[in-house]
């Protein structure tokens, strides 16, 4: 069945006409308009709509693992919400349950390690954060889930550290707060250049003067290309565009389109919680 028309709640696409991003006034020149083939490919493997943090980090990680990636984007890439912020990569301890704590906090490490080992130029810096809480009853219910994770999850405990004292909060530039929960591990990043490296990367990776055919290119990426609806075909979907159809090979499975990006990250071992940053501060 074709869909062609919007659901309740579902998004248009991404105006053409955007505001101009701080965060872009250096952008990649590898990227600006960039398609990988002329032609968009009959078929791939799996489809990445967006190449924002989410998908980019997923079609590393399908890549990786031996899938045909073909990732678009409507506007240029990493052009949306994980261009258009200055980036709190900020696991939240105390506000969410144990097992989420821990994913976050594994999101964090890794962004950490990647940048570290890879050297990317992007801005990264560790700096800690501070939730200053304004009222007693914020205060107390933030007091009682940090004892919480002191006494059954000790490997969160240092993760985030309570604190009411009046010089201290002054210290931590919060001196009208009730109380404040400190996050050591917090960081602040430019995702556009994060994101622009690792897409630079597949690139360079999977050349396509290496291949004899779009088929046989592994990463393709295309700029300014919306999908516009989607057809579920047999055991595949038919991705449609103003530049022709793409079909995904998934036999077997469910087909990875627009949630790709979820399906790698997990897989992957989580890498997305910086795609929106910019809701954290």
């Amino acid at each position: 069945m074709t869909q062609s028309k919007l659901q309740d709640g579902q998004a248009e696409l991404p105006t053409p006409e955007s505001t101009h991003s701080y965060w872009h006034h250096d952008p990649s020149l590898e990227l600006l308009g960039h398609r990988t083939t002329d032609k968009l490919p009959n078929e791939a493997d799996v489809v990445v709509v967006g190449s924002g943090i989410t998908g980019t980090f997923a079609a590393k990680e399908l890549v990786e693992g031996g899938r045909n990636v073909l990732m678009l984007d409507a506007r240029e890439a990493c052009w949306g919400a994980t261009g258009r912020n200055g980036g709190h990569c900020h696991p939240l301890i105390f506000i969410t349950k144990p097992h989420i704590a821990q994913f976050e906090l594994d999101n964090y490490f890794f962004i950490r390690d990647f940048i570290t080992a890879n050297q990317i130029p992007c801005d990264w810096k560790s700096v800690g954060a501070v939730c200053g809480l304004a009222t007693e009853e914020e205060a107390q219910a933030a007091k009682e889930n940090v004892r919480l994770l002191r006494r059954h999850y000790p490997s969160l405990a240092d993760k985030a550290i309570y604190v009411e004292d009046k010089k201290e909060l002054a210290k931590l530039r919060v001196p009208s707060a009730r109380a404040a929960v400190v996050h050591p591990n917090a960081a602040k990043v430019w995702p556009y250049k994060l994101v622009a490296w690792v897409l630079e990367r597949l690139l360079r990776e999977n050349d396509t003067s290496r291949a004899s055919s779009a088929a046989g290119i592994r990463f393709n990426l295309q700029t300014t290309t919306p999908v516009t609806h989607l057809q579920r075909y047999g055991d595949s979907w038919v991705v449609h565009t103003p530049r022709g159809q793409i079909v995904t090979k998934q036999p077997d499975a469910r087909p990875d389109i627009g949630a790709a990006a979820a399906q790698g990250i997990q897989a992957a071992g989580a890498h997305a919680h910086l795609g929106n940053a910019g809701g954290r501060r």
